[in-house]
C-alpha cells in the first residue's frame, strides 16, 4: 500500500521538498525537486543595514557604520569615511578642522615658523607640531631658549632682554672669574686691567677698557655665540698690550677701537731684545686707532704675527706702518683686507726685516704720504700668493711697494689671481726698488698681474723703478726675474 506523508516547514522561507515512491519492487525511488523560493525576493545588496540611506548597491562601502558612506565628510581617523578610496590626506575634501597644523622647522631645534604651516592628519617630515620659533635658520632662537652672547633675544619673548654683557676669566686649571666689574669703565673714563695669570678671557658685549696680558699664554676672545664683542680704549693708550716675555697670545673675534698711543694704538708689543713672543690675530676688525709714531693698528717688535680672516682699516699713524707695523720678525697675513690705512711710509703694512707671507689676501686703498702706499718693506723677504696689492698711493714714490733689499715673489696659482695693479705714485706706481748694485735683491713674477691700459688697472707712472734710474713696464699674467743684472 502507498502511504502519503504529510511535511510541513513554516520556518523556511524557500522550501524543496523531496518526493519518494515506491517501484514495483518495493524500493524508494527519487520522484524530482520541488523549489518553492519566491523569484520576487529582494537582494541583500540593496538594504540598508545601517539606516544611513545608502546601500551596498549605492556605494555604501561599510553598511555596518551609519557614519560611513558616500556623502560623508572625510576626517582624520585612516579610514575612507565618503568611499571614494582615499582616506584622510589623500582626499582633497577632507574637513580641514580635524587636521592638525604642522609647521616648518627648518633648524631643528624643535619649534617651528609661525608662518610656515600645512595641516595634515601625519606630521610631515622636517616639520613640527609647536610653532613660535622667532628665526628658523638658527637653532639658537626659539621659545625659552637660554640666552648666549649674540646681541639677540633667542627665547623669542619681545619682553625679555638681551643677555646682560660679562667678561669671564677661566685660568689654566679650570677656576672661573667674573671680571665684569673691573672692565665697567665709561668713554670718559675707560678701564684699565691687567692679565696676570695663563688662560681664556672670554668677552661678552662692549666695554671701555685697555687691556695689558701679563702671562705666559692668554687667549682673549668674544664669548662663543657669534657676538662680535668690543675693547674701545677711548683714546687714552693701547687697546691690547702684550707685556710677558716669551709669550704665546691669541686674539679672536674681537672689534679693537679708539686705541691711541706713542706706538700700536691698537695692539702693541714693545721692543724687547731677549724675548720673542707670538702673537695669532684671527677674526678680528681693528680700525679707529692711532700711534703717533708707529703702527697705528698693531705695533710688534721681536714677535712673530699671524693675522687671519680679519680686517685691517681706517688706522693712522704719524711715521710708518699705519696699518700694521713689524720690526725684525716674522708676518703672515692670511686671508685678510689691509685698506684705508694712512701715514707717512707704509701706509698699509711696514715691515722690516724677518719675512711677509701673504695668501689670499688684499692690501688695497692705503695712502703713505711720503713712500710705500701699501707696503715699505727693508731686508724682507716677500712671497705673494694669490694676494693684491691694489690701488695705493704714495705721495714721492712706490705706490704699491717701498721695496728695500730681500726677495719678492708674487704668483697665482692655479685659478686664482695675484698681482701689483693701479696702484700710482710720482714715481714707480708699482714698486720704487731701493738698492745698490753690492745689495743683493730679487723680483719674482709668476703668472702676476702688474697692470694694462685695457682692464683700467694700470700703474702710474711705471711698474718697478729702480733707485738709479731703471724703468721697467709690464702687463697682465707676467712671468720673469728681475735683479740688480736685470730681468729674463
Amino acid at each position: 500500500m502507498n502511504h502519503r506523508i504529510p511535511l510541513s516547514f513554516p520556518a523556511l522561507s524557500f522550501v524543496s521538498i523531496l518526493i519518494f515512491g515506491c517501484n514495483s519492487a518495493g524500493k524508494d525511488t527519487d520522484i524530482g525537486i520541488v523549489d518553492t523560493a519566491d523569484s520576487g525576493q529582494v537582494d541583500s545588496a540593496d538594504i540598508d543595514d545601517d539606516g544611513d540611506g545608502f546601500t551596498e548597491n549605492d556605494g555604501d562601502c561599510d553598511d555596518e557604520r551609519p557614519d560611513i558612506h558616500p556623502d560623508a565628510i572625510e576626517i582624520c581617523d585612516t579610514i575612507d569615511n565618503d568611499c571614494d578610496q582615499l582616506v584622510d590626506d589623500e582626499d582633497d575634501s577632507i574637513d580641514q578642522s580635524t587636521q592638525i597644523a604642522f609647521y616648518l622647522d627648518l633648524d631643528a631645534d624643535g619649534f617651528g615658523d609661525p608662518n610656515n604651516v600645512v595641516y595634515s592628519c601625519l606630521l610631515q617630515e622636517g616639520y613640527v607640531e609647536l610653532s613660535g620659533d622667532c628665526n628658523d635658520e638658527d637653532a639658537a632662537f626659539y621659545p625659552g631658549a637660554p640666552e648666549i652672547c649674540d646681541g639677540e633675544v633667542n627665547d623669542c619673548d619681545s619682553t625679555n632682554e638681551v643677555e646682560t654683557p660679562y667678561v669671564w676669566f677661566t685660568d689654566e686649571q679650570g677656576a672661573v672669574t667674573d671680571m665684569t666689574p673691573e672692565f665697567l669703565g665709561t668713554m670718559t673714563a675707560p678701564s684699565e686691567v691687567t692679565i696676570y695669570e695663563s688662560g681664556v678671557l672670554e668677552i661678552c658685549g662692549d666695554f671701555y677698557a685697555s687691556l695689558d696680558l701679563a702671562a705666559l699664554d692668554v687667549t682673549v676672545r668674544s664669548s662663543f655665540g657669534g657676538y662680535f664683542s668690543s675693547l674701545d680704549a677711548a683714546g687714552s693708550d693701547h687697546v691690547i698690550a702684550v707685556v710677558f716675555p716669551n709669550s704665546t697670545i691669541s686674539i679672536e673675534n674681537l672689534f679693537i677701537t679708539g686705541g691711541h698711543a706713542m706706538d700700536g694704538g691698537g695692539v702693541f708689543n714693545p721692543q724687547s731684545q731677549s724675548s720673542t713672543n707670538s702673537i695669532v690675530i684671527q677674526e678680528c676688525e681693528i680700525t679707529g686707532n692711532y700711534a703717533w709714531d708707529d703702527g697705528g693698528g698693531i705695533h710688534l717688535h721681536n714677535a712673530n704675527l699671524m693675522v687671519i680672516d680679519s680686517l685691517i682699516h681706517g688706522n693712522s699713524s704719524e711715521n710708518a706702518g699705519a696699518g700694521i707695523y713689524v720690526s725684525e720678525h716674522d708676518l703672515v697675513l692670511e686671508n685678510t683686507e689691509v685698506y684705508e690705512n694712512e701715514c707717512r711710509n707704509g701706509g698699509g703694512v711696514y715691515v722690516g726685516g724677518g719675512s711677509l707671507l701673504m695668501t689670499d689676501t688684499m692690501i688695497h686703498n692705503n695712502n703713505a704720504v711720503d713712500t710705500g702706499g701699501g707696503v715699505f718693506s727693508w731686508g724682507t723677504d716677500i712671497i705673494m700668493e694669490d694676494s693684491f696689492v691694489h690701488n695705493n698711493t704714495a705721495g714721492i714714490y712706490g705706490g704699491g711697494f717701498m721695496f728695500d733689499t730681500g726677495t719678492l715673489t708674487c704668483t697665482a696659482s692655479g685659478d686664482h689671481a695675484a698681482g701689483i695693479t693701479g696702484n700710482s705714485s710720482g714715481q714707480a706706481g708699482a714698486m720704487w726698488v731701493q738698492t745698490n748694485g753690492d745689495i743683493s735683491h730679487q723680483i719674482i713674477s709668476n703668472n702676476c698681474d702688474w697692470g694694462s691700459d685695457s682692464e683700467g688697472n694700470n700703474n702710474s707712472m711705471d711698474d718697478i723703478v729702480y733707485l738709479q734710474g731703471a724703468t721697467l713696464e709690464f702687463g697682465q699674467l707676467e712671468t720673469f726675474i728681475c735683479d740688480f743684472d736685470g730681468c729674463q
